[in-house]
């Protein structure tokens, strides 16, 4: 959440002798252009104005599109410092708005951005000095722009829609050179006591405490800075017993004109922290209108904050988790990474429930995205306890369902958040609060649960939408519910009291660490600071256990709390949804099994905890990698994440989400690589096609479902034609000189790798799915009896790979490099990208082989370096798990594990068997995680783990146990999987050594052997080794041996 700041134009008057330069009255728009993004819209119009005319920007993403963009060229020179304004106003839903300086080059660009600008009806000024214009791109990096060429308004999508916005009176006003406050301000007051003047209130530490005379209310106190200063709030310590209970902020350039700034009705004292961002003027007034006493008003310190304290929400709320006790705000704010994990349910086979909330490490709830937190808090032994007291447990029920919790243990006390979703009522999430007396003693204590407006992801998670804080502006408490804007608190527990309070009272802690609660039971806060908190008084025996229950519906239009109750007790409500919700996912988790070695088993957990991440972020119909940060859909992740829900038999997600991603393919056969709320957005990605195809060939394939085909088989034919259009490009002529011929027959440049955005390349990534793509839709044009199609497919895919094959050799000769390269352009080392090639392309068996062998051995000695800290790597992406599979594949069995081993370390936390986007190795670093649980992650991470196992080569071949470590065959029991869906039928198989000198494998029936052969691949200790199939002697194996039968009991003896 970010201070919007709108002035009006006169704030800053007189801050420059130069005048104003009017830079554009709207008179004529003819000069204004506009650029739109695939599938939005954009036009302009000369409207009515503030004064005169204005410009109208119509904007629709209903179809789609990332942004709209409108510019005009203005070729003049930049001030040393200025500032630009407009006044604005707009009908149409939150966006990000970005006001855009670019140089005359082109190149170099510096923006003001705002991630959810909310468009006032009304007439505004928006008035941006020099400062708030951030580097965005170029290679003038952050030096300061000289000369202005272009200045662009964009509109980019965040709650999407369609609307107008009114642009006009865009001014450049230059300002004096910035530079930091030197005056010695003078405060004066209405009154004072002997000895007690506001002169050196300002002083650090304060040379004395200001209080005025007894001489009652109101009171004032003026400061002036002698000249036009910047600020960006105040902080005032009040005096303990005679502080303002209702105050004024004005200001003022001239001590004439006054304009209020900030007001506060219920001041409690203590210490104030006034936002006033951007703000600028020579006098700053405190208008005193009522003091707790009426006895005169004090103040011990007055602080000026510079501009950053309110440059946003967050950078405040920095500023007050450190003046305040460790553990009274989030970890965040004290610049500390916090992990967290999903709670959500599964919904139903054709729809995904809409609702996920979080819970962190710290026991943090965020109910749902973009809304408050509920936090605990326990007050014993005369003081409050926080996240900062006691060490966190997390942990999941069973050690796999998604049922989180979070233990902490202070002293004799422990308490225990535990949290689940159940789908009576829909998106209904409920809270489990435990606390435990381990002590040998009767403990007393009070547990407060608190509604704040802080979000689970932390700040600097800031990609389409900001983390920290959030909002509340109404907060009430009334017949024993809590109602947050348009959201309900049910206590099914009822509390003891319960008590709110906005940001004039803060912080609550205070009253907390009293063992109370706020006053208030309704409030109103314009900052969106309202807070509240419910308080539990505990008497617990030795060993005594007591429960407090909440209720979170996803609506609040529930009639109270005893519609959730339903006349049962809360713990029985709780037991019963506890259940039930235990019952479904062991169910949905539970139709493959594996048998691994003591040891191994978290392993086998994670896999199922993943496969239910990925369940929970099912959003309707859409198939998405996260719920906060990414609460969006690709294509990508979507294919590999249907393979995982395929494979463990979860098909109607895929053929759902399938159904409604194809709606979305344009008439020319394009596939945009992401959806979201508001429709598709395409990027220049040139992978999309490529995974369509097969995303609808592999469900075909795993249930012969001829209904869907028939449906979706016009959407493969213009993919097809859509990839065989891109290609055309690359086979003229210009293509077949010397310095491009390493282009020839390629797909175009793309953005498809997220290193490739700012300059798009033509990447490999891109041609192994296409090729991809284009025999799939080969074997689907069989399968639908187009013979003519079935052959053209065939040889498209087989040009394309001819040509991309002849790419990777050029690059290699003419960059000097042994490995496969990811881009023609760069000859850049990516084997996480060029994994694909193996395993969803099949290159294992091809002519690239030997290059490839090359690009992951370097690949496994990184991660024996990493492993061994010989190589400094401060993150990483865990896509690499994609590398375990294509070292199966390789045939580097011992490497693969290993390289297994070295990835899963990187859960965060490891209990709830997740991973972020990126994994820094300091894990309390403030860095960008992505989202967390990540289900593309855990789809390569459940894909690498299913190699070990089985997967399938070109050819539809599939190859068994190539990845199994020899350890686990020799371990009691053994190794086996029970229940893997596969497009050749289910596969049971249990490998172990009954003897020495003996390895075992029996394959059940259920499946049909393939065209391209069933091979088993085990580690054999040695080689050739005698085989006994079915109690028949075989001929000698140099360590693959191919079936052809089913059942089968096969007997290597080495």
């Amino acid at each position: 959440m970010s201070f919007v700041v709108l002035l009006t134009l006169n704030t800053a008057a007189g801050t420059s002798a130069v005048p104003v330069q009017d830079l554009d009255d709207f008179e004529r728009i003819e000069d204004w252009s506009t650029v739109a993004a695939r599938g939005a819209h954009v036009s302009l119009a000369r409207d009515r104005g503030r004064t005169g005319p204005a410009l109208r920007i119509d904007f629709d993403f209903r179809k789609g599109g990332g942004e709209v963009l409108v510019h005009k060229h203005f070729p003049i020179a930049l001030p040393e410092n200025y500032a630009l304004s407009f006044a604005l106003r707009g009908s149409a839903p939150p966006n990000v708005l970005e006001v855009r300086l670019v140089d005359r080059s082109g190149k170099n660009v510096r923006r003001f951005r705002n991630p959810d600008f909310r468009f006032a009806k009304t007439w505004q000024t928006l008035r941006l000095k020099q400062r708030r214009f951030e580097f965005a791109w170029g290679p003038s990096g952050e030096k300061p722009l000289t000369e202005l060429g272009l200045i662009e308004f964009v509109i980019a999508r965040g709650s999407g829609g369609h609307g107008s916005v009114w642009i006009d009176d865009l001014r450049l006003e230059p300002l004096p050179p910035q530079g930091a406050y030197a005056g010695t301000p003078v405060l004066t007051a209405s009154s004072s006591r002997p000895g007690q003047g506001p002169q050196r209130l300002l002083e650090s530490p304060p040379g004395s405490a200001w209080h005025s005379a007894d001489k009652g209310e109101p009171q004032w106190l003026l400061v002036d800075f002698g000249e036009l200063r910047e600020y960006g709030g105040l902080v005032i310590d009040w005096d303990p017993d005679d502080y303002a209970t209702a105050y004024t902020i004005e200001r003022s350039d001239d001590s004439r004109t006054w304009h209020k700034a900030y007001s506060v009705i219920r001041g409690n004292g203590r210490r104030d922290y006034i936002p006033l961002p951007e703000s600028e003027s020579r006098f700053v007034r405190f208008s005193l209108e009522r003091s707790r006493q009426g006895k005169g008003f004090g103040i011990r310190r007055l602080e000026v904050a510079p501009i950053e304290f309110s440059s946003s929400s967050n950078r405040m709320f920095e500023r007050i988790a450190r003046d305040s006790e460790r553990g009274a705000y989030p970890r965040y704010f004290l610049g500390e990474q916090t992990y967290w994990t999903v709670v959500g349910s599964s919904g139903t086979g054709r729809r995904g429930a809409d609702r996920e909330a979080l819970l962190n490490e710290d026991g943090m709830l965020e109910v749902d995205e973009g809304a408050f937190s509920i936090e605990p808090f326990l007050y014993s032994g005369g003081r409050l306890h926080s996240w900062a007291d006691g060490m966190a447990t997390p942990s999941l029920e069973r050690g796999f369902l998604p049922i989180p919790s979070v233990s902490r243990e202070r002293g004799p006390l422990s308490l225990t958040v535990t949290a689940l979703a159940s789908d009576d009522p829909e998106g209904l999430v409920l809270a489990r609060y435990r606390v435990t007396n381990r002590g040998a003693e009767t403990a007393k204590a009070s547990l407060f649960l608190t509604v704040r407006p802080f979000l689970v992801n932390p700040p600097w998670q800031s990609l389409h939408t900001m983390g920290g804080v959030a909002g509340i502006h109404r907060l009430g408490y009334e017949n024993a519910l809590l109602r947050a804007d348009e959201r309900l608190v049910v206590p099914l527990t009822r509390p003891a009291e319960a008590g709110v309070a906005n940001f004039d009272a803060y912080p609550i802690t205070s009253d907390l660490a009293r063992d109370a609660v706020p006053s208030g039971k309704s409030v109103i806060d314009p900052n969106g600071f309202a807070s509240g908190a419910l308080r539990y008084p505990l008497v617990l025996a030795p060993g005594e256990t007591r429960d407090v229950y909440l209720a979170l519906p996803a609506k609040a239009d529930h009639a109270g709390r005893d519609r959730f109750l339903d006349g049962a007790a809360a713990g029985r409500f709780w037991a019963k949804r506890y259940a039930e919700a235990v019952r479904k996912w062991e169910s949905e988790l539970g139709q493959v099994a594996f048998q691994v070695p003591p040891g191994d088993e978290d392993l086998v957990r994670a896999v199922k905890s993943n496969l239910a991440y990925i369940l929970i972020h099912r959003d309707g119909r859409a198939l998405r990698p996260g719920s906060r940060r990414y609460g969006r859909t690709w294509i990508r992740d979507g294919a590999i994440t249907s393979a995982t829900l395929l494979a463990f038999g979860h098909a109607q997600p895929v053929r759902e989400f399938l159904h409604w991603y194809a709606d979305y393919q344009t008439a020319d056969g394009a596939v945009p690589c992401c959806l979201d709320p508001w429709g598709p957005d395409f990027m220049i990605e040139h992978d999309s096609a490529g995974q369509f195809i097969f995303t609808v060939a592999n469900y075909y394939r795993f249930t012969g479902d001829h209904g869907f085909l028939k449906d979706l088989w016009p959407r493969v034919v213009r993919a097809v034609d859509y990839l065989a259009d891109l290609r055309r490009q690359r086979l003229t002529e210009a293509y077949t000189r010397a310095e491009t011929r390493r282009f020839f027959g390629l797909l175009p440049e793309s953005a498809s790798h997220e290193g490739y955005v700012a300059r798009p390349v033509h990447s490999y990534w891109d041609d192994f799915w296409a090729i991809r793509g284009m025999a799939d839709a080969g074997e689907l044009a069989a399968a639908v009896g187009d013979r003519e199609k079935a052959v053209r497919y065939a040889g498209l895919g087989d040009e394309l790979r001819a040509d991309v094959h002849r790419s990777i050799e050029l690059t290699r000769r003419e960059s000097g490099i042994d490995f496969v390269p990811a881009s023609a352009e760069l000859a850049d080392y990516d084997p996480t990208s060029t994994a694909i090639a193996l395993s969803i392309g099949g290159e294992a068996l091809g002519d690239l082989e030997p290059a490839l062998q090359q690009t992951f051995s370097r690949y496994a000695r990184d991660v024996e370096a990493r492993i061994k800290r010989e190589l400094d790597q401060p993150a990483y992406a865990p896509y690499e798990f994609r590398n375990v599979g294509a070292l199966v594949r390789l045939g580097k069995r011992d490497a693969a594990f290993r390289t297994l081993q070295f990835l899963f370390q990187g859960r965060r936390p490891a209990a709830w068997n997740q991973w972020p986007e990126i994994v820094w190795r300091d894990a309390l670093a403030p860095r960008f995680i992505g989202d967390m649980p990540h289900s593309w992650i855990g789809a390569e991470f459940i894909q690498a783990f299913l190699s070990l196992f089985a997967y399938e080569e070109s050819g539809q071949r599939l190859v068994l146990g190539a990845g199994l470590p020899r350890r686990w065959l020799e371990a009691a029991g053994g190794v086996g999987i029970t229940g893997l869906k596969t497009s050749h039928g289910t596969l049971n198989y249990h490998v172990d050594a009954p003897a020495p000198g003996e390895t075992r494998i029996r394959i059940d029936a259920g499946l049909t052997i393939p065209p391209g052969k069933l091979v088993v691949d085990l580690p054999l200790p040695q080689c050739p080794c005698r085989v006994e199939l079915n109690g028949v002697a075989q001929s000698e194996t140099d360590g693959r041996f191919v079936l052809r039968e089913l059942p089968a009991e096969v007997i290597f003896r080495h």
